[in-house]
């Protein structure tokens, strides 16, 4: 890892499933459940 680079990002969103629909048929992301209200996402980059 590269000092002084972003290597993790979080957005803030309200209805996380249309969320992971959209990236995952738009952008191909993949997406990681850890409860009811956050998920984390990858293959798009950068992880968040």
């Amino acid at each position: 890892m590269k000092n002084n680079q972003i290597n993790y990002i979080e957005f803030k969103a309200e209805n996380l499933e249309v969320i992971k629909t959209f990236y995952s048929k738009c952008f191909n992301w993949i997406f990681t459940d850890y409860g009811p209200n956050y998920i984390a996402f990858s293959e798009s980059g950068m992880d968040g």
